[in-house]
């Protein structure tokens, strides 16, 4: 971290400046009250040197308050050390030679000194600048061939999964079941049973893993989506599936987001999560949303019997040490599509009367397509 003195550099250059410009007024107020005469010379250093100087306080001012990062602040002082001392040098040659008074050869140093200190600013705050762009443009050119490279290996990864494990699950599931039906053994039975499920477990998975790394993708093709519609489908979809499944909903007309086709499928992870893991009879899930400013705000809550305390901290994170259990799989993918859409998800409550999940999502535009609000319930009436 770099310290304090560094950052403090511009206003230490404008406090020399300022102490600088004080010693010029100090001589111009002494000449005038003495009656002193002013040569030309004099006029015109003090017509020079004062430019000068405003023009380094506001540059040091400015440079404070630009996006030149500290750590260049010594090199932009080095540049302007540099650039005082060389001119006052060089003119300091020729003051010694061409002035008798002492006074007057100090004056055209410190002249000399203020013109050049203000060039080498200048010179060294251009030279950070561009310095800057510099390394920034490189960095930006390493970023996008890493990021070439990483969407070539997940591509690479995706085609492996789809042509190699999940086709290969689907024929051992396939013939499992062609077994299955043909035999009279009940062990035997039992075990292609089992086969199956496996196999069928191992192509859910698989397609998880899929659908986070398309989340995965650099630059999601994304456009806009009424969501109201995409949650309202897959309640349709849940409440036909499960016959032990009550539903309710309060949703607004239509909420766009910028989303693309997996939208649906973070909707379906939390709906499905909220089932399977619910051993009631029946199941009830509420989904509430509204727009708040920019945002479309769904709430999915379910009753029951919440999630265990050791899965709660970064539920909806994607890591490798949580994907040995489906449904933080399934947990990872919401999050990972909430955050690819610009949005957030959250565990809002869970407790043994059950939870709620909150999603924000940002609205295409800032003013929400929805002109009113509709309630919906759906309650089959199954048990």
């Amino acid at each position: 971290m770099l310290g304090s003195p560094v950052r403090r550099s511009p206003a230490a250059l404008i406090a020399v400046n300022a102490a600088a410009l004080a010693v010029v007024a100090a001589g111009l107020g002494f000449r005038l009250a003495s009656g002193a005469a002013l040569s030309g010379a004099y006029l015109a250093s003090v017509a020079t040197g004062v430019p000068a100087h405003v023009a380094f306080a506001v540059g040091a001012y400015r440079l404070g308050r630009s996006d030149v990062s500290p750590e260049y602040y010594p090199r932009i002082v080095r540049w302007t050390l540099v650039g005082a001392g060389l001119l006052a040098a060089l003119v300091g040659v020729f003051a010694v030679t061409l002035h008798d008074s002492w006074v007057a050869v100090a004056g055209t140093i410190r002249w000399a000194a203020s013109v050049g200190g203000a060039a080498g600013f200048f010179a060294g705050f251009v030279n950070a600048r561009l310095t800057e762009q510099r390394l920034a443009a490189e960095r930006a050119s390493v970023r996008a061939e890493e990021a070439a490279r990483r969407r070539e290996s997940l591509e690479y990864l995706n085609a492996l999964l789809r042509h190699e494990v999940l086709n290969a699950a689907t024929v051992v599931s396939g013939r499992a079941a062609h077994l299955q039906s043909q035999s009279e053994d009940d062990d035997l039975t039992e075990h292609l049973a089992a086969i199956r499920r496996q196999a069928d477990d191992m192509a859910a998975t698989v397609d998880d893993v899929r659908v986070l790394i398309r989340a995965s993708a650099d630059s999601p093709d994304l456009e806009p989506i009424d969501a109201v519609s995409i949650v309202e489908e897959q309640l349709r979809a849940f409440d036909e599936q499960y016959d032990r499944l009550r539903t309710e909903s309060d949703l607004p007309a239509a909420a766009v987001v910028r989303a693309d086709e997996l939208l649906d499928r973070l909707f379906e992870e939390l709906f499905r999560n909220a089932v399977e893991h619910s051993d009631a009879a029946p199941v009830r899930l509420t989904v509430t949303g509204r727009t708040t400013g920019d945002y479309l705000v769904v709430e999915v809550a379910d009753d029951g019997p919440g999630i265990p305390p050791d899965l709660r901290e970064g539920l909806f994170a994607q890591g490798v040490d949580r994907l040995d259990e489906k449904s933080r799989l399934g947990a990872a993918i919401v999050g990972r599509l909430a955050e690819t859409y610009g949005g957030d998800v959250e565990l809002t409550e869970t407790g043994p009367d059950g939870t709620v999940v909150t999603v924000r999502l940002p609205l295409a535009t800032a003013r929400t397509a929805s002109d009113g609000s509709r309630s919906t319930a759906v309650d089959a009436g199954r048990e």
